[in-house]
């Protein structure tokens, strides 16, 4: 009599083994795959928002309105600002919120959120009244900004053979002239950026 082939209950225990094992491994590296792809997503998503930041402040700068304006009774070059907030009038608005013409815009850091204005500059007014709009109509631009700084440039000095030294300052009151440029950076998570924009003429 021959016997019957097959498996012997310890060879299917063995094989049950190595199974788990394969699929046990192929599960925590598909986990892994898909957790590597989903902070991929957030990381671009991050790196997008922190650029569009800094597209859109740096337009605004580059499209700035370098003519005399009349602030509290006196003609001055309109910017303002301080360590983490700017306030200026641009060509380039955005044009959603209101279409064409010269705007005033504002950014500044509360907290961790940046937020933006716009509103319409109507060349008779006095600015300086106009302002009081900035904080009723602001949108909230980006949340859990790590930094959120502005910079003036006030002086430049060139020194024969050594080279140039800058002076900026943190802040800018609206006066007879513009400085020389801005520079504003911006940091959220690992990702930071700078914008300089040249004013001097």
């Amino acid at each position: 009599m021959m016997k019957g082939k097959g498996f012997t209950l310890l060879e299917l225990l063995v094989a049950m083994a190595i199974s788990g094992i394969i699929f046990l491994i192929l599960s925590l590296s598909l986990r892994a795959g898909l957790g590597a792809v989903e902070r991929g997503k957030k990381d671009t998503l991050l790196e997008q928002e922190v650029w569009g930041v800094r597209g859109l402040i740096q337009r605004q700068l580059l499209n700035a309105y370098l003519d005399s304006v009349v602030y509290d009774g006196k003609k001055v070059g309109f910017f303002q600002g301080k360590e983490d907030q700017i306030t200026f009038i641009t060509l380039a608005p955005v044009e959603s919120l209101t279409p064409g013409g010269t705007s005033v815009v504002a950014y500044w850091l509360e907290g961790k959120d940046l937020y933006f204005a716009q509103w319409p500059y109507l060349r008779k007014e006095d600015l300086k009244e106009g302002l009081e709009k900035e904080k009723e109509e602001r949108i909230l631009l980006a949340k859990g900004i790590d930094k959120f700084s502005v910079k003036f440039l006030t002086k430049i000095s060139y020194h024969s053979g050594e080279g140039f030294d800058e002076e900026w300052k943190d802040k800018w009151e609206p006066q007879g002239h513009f400085p020389l440029g801005i520079q504003v950076d911006v940091k959220k998570g690992r990702y930071e950026t700078s914008v300089f924009v040249s004013l001097g003429r």
